[in-house]
């Protein structure tokens, strides 16, 4: 075999290692999912989030303030409403409490939705 044989048979033989273990990978990985279906959900949603809309009334500053002192953290801000983050689990009690506050237009679950 001459010298170029030998050096693309190297070459080939790398890149088999490489790709079987990108795949082994995959195949060992643990599934990593936001969303899950557990005792307090009977449909899919993002775990850990609700959906917020506030007052228009409201500035970002009060927003931020009054998510804060409820111990409740701010995830994403859509402009019209708020990723809002709350213990997992507890989704849908965290829901019907902000949801009685005169500030919040609406606190709902976020979610997944499946289009076939």
């Amino acid at each position: 075999m001459t010298y170029m044989g030998k050096v693309i048979k190297v070459i080939l033989l790398i890149e088999v290692i490489i790709i079987l273990g990108i795949g082994g990978y995959f195949l060992v990985k643990p599934k990593l999912s936001l969303f899950r279906e557990h005792d307090s959900c009977r449909a899919n949603y993002a775990c850990g989030e609700l959906l917020v809309s506030f007052s228009e009334s409201l500035s970002k500053e009060e927003i931020s303030s009054f998510v804060t002192k409820l111990g409740l953290k701010i995830n994403i801000d859509h402009g019209s409403y708020y990723s809002i983050g709350v213990e997992q689990g507890k989704e849908r009690e965290w829901a019907k409490i902000l949801s009685q506050y005169p500030e919040v237009r609406y606190a709902e679950l976020n979610r997944v939705v499946t289009l076939q």
